[in-house]
């Protein structure tokens, strides 16, 4: 949500904020962190129309597996 709200605010990257994100992609493991891959790989290639949805899916995923005790 706080991710979400900074960029929709005009959150400032720098000068080049596709380069940061690829940076940032590069020194995580896609394995441990496939769905922030896929996020951040999402946002690349500017498709963010569902990236609140997305982020918001994977939060009440998160919950659900909480609740439930696994």
């Amino acid at each position: 949500m706080l991710g979400y709200t900074l960029a929709q605010i005009g959150l400032d990257m720098g000068d080049d904020p596709a380069l940061r994100a690829s940076q940032f992609v590069d020194g995580i493991s896609e394995e441990d962190h496939p769905h922030m891959v896929a996020h951040v790989r999402q946002h690349l290639a500017s498709d963010t129309s569902s990236s609140f949805e997305l982020v918001l899916d994977l939060i009440l995923d998160g919950l659900v597996r909480l609740d439930s005790g696994r």
